[in-house]
């Protein structure tokens, strides 16, 4: 019946334009208002309102249109939507009595834990299943996180000036890489991929990368509650330390803000996050100096090489021929053909 509908599937219909302009007491809204805001950049809905939530808006945007109160055909410019959250195979509701309560789940770890496990859990457009234990292992990382920045922050706080032509180990050189690789992942995961959990991934990675270099420059962040002084670490140290650092509580935040803030703050950066830049990547940093490329005789892994990134088709394929397991598989047979994917594969065929 209209009764049974009309507050919900009619108002949501067009809702989004009633946004633009929410306190008019004469129209619905002032043509000019919704001109400047719609249409909508991105929508985000359930999968359950696909079909005939999306099917209605449309329809209302088109006689808006005819109306002359809209300016466009289509009411959303892109479109996710979202998978559904299901408990032992069945999709939570309230009438199945299978739902979890999020106070609860706040109260022992935190929002900012439950929101980064619905990140990271599944791709946002897939359905996912519900596991307190992922809860558990997104506030132990976390909590690594907060070990982390708390006991370098004194050194990244301290850090000033650039590296410009510093001349920098392998040990350096691979955390500025990783860190300028990460910026350039998580920022294509979340615009325009939105492929959130990949996103979280690689902030991992980066995690487990930053404490690796901490405990070769005998930082030990896991072993501290104090932190360390910025006179006690080389100024090189310092200052990719503080890029990695601060690139990485950037690319945290829209996923953990609560903590983020905290951590901003604690690093002595003044005017918040919502103030901040999100950081840039270099891709001559970001690029890895050396590549593995897996070796194939007649289609089966043989070996794998580790060549610099610039490696000739003719030197990757001369190196595939003399590789020893390489050749235990080759030896006394006639090669075929060798196929050399550049800087990807290398398969021989042989008989």
């Amino acid at each position: 019946r209209e009764t049974d509908t009309m507050d919900t599937f009619f108002d949501s219909s067009w809702y989004f334009y009633r946004y633009c302009d929410p306190t008019n007491d004469s129209q619905p809204f002032d043509p000019e208002r919704v001109r400047y805001w719609a249409p909508v950049d991105f929508y985000i809905g359930g999968v359950e309102h696909a079909i005939l939530h999306l099917i209605y808006s449309r329809f209302f945007c088109r006689v808006f249109k005819d109306l002359g109160q809209v300016d466009h055909d289509e009411p959303f410019t892109r479109l996710l939507t979202q998978g559904m959250v299901l408990r032992d195979g069945a999709v939570m509701s309230k009438s199945k009595g299978n739902v979890v309560d999020p106070d609860k789940m706040i109260e022992r770890v935190g929002a900012d834990a439950l929101r980064l496990y619905e990140m990271f859990v599944a791709p946002p457009e897939k359905e996912l299943e519900w596991n307190d234990s992922g809860l558990d292992g997104s506030y132990r990382f976390l909590t690594r996180v907060w070990r982390l920045v708390t006991a370098v922050g004194p050194v990244v706080c301290g850090a000033s000036g650039d590296l410009g032509t510093t001349t920098l180990d392998d040990a350096h050189r691979a955390l500025r890489r990783k860190t300028h690789n990460s910026i350039r992942r998580v920022s294509a995961d979340l615009d325009p991929r939105v492929h959130l959990n990949t996103a979280v991934s690689a902030l991992m990675e980066l995690v487990n990368d930053l404490y690796g270099f901490c405990e070769q420059q005998g930082l030990a962040p896991h072993r501290t509650t104090d932190g360390y002084a910025a006179d006690q670490v080389p100024g090189h140290t310092a200052l990719v330390l503080a890029e990695a650092v601060d690139a990485l509580v950037l690319m945290l935040s829209p996923f953990t803000p609560h903590l983020c803030e905290e951590l901003w703050e604690g690093l002595g950066r003044t005017g918040g996050l919502t103030t901040a830049a999100w950081p840039t990547f270099d891709p001559d940093v970001a690029r890895a100096d050396e590549i593995v490329v897996p070796v194939q005789v007649n289609g089966k892994l043989r070996a794998r090489l580790t060549v610099g990134i610039d490696v000739s088709d003719d030197d990757l394929r001369a190196a595939a021929l003399a590789d020893s397991s390489v050749v235990s598989h080759t030896d006394g047979k006639t090669i075929v053909r060798v196929v050399v994917v550049r800087r990807k594969l290398v398969n021989i065929v042989v008989s």
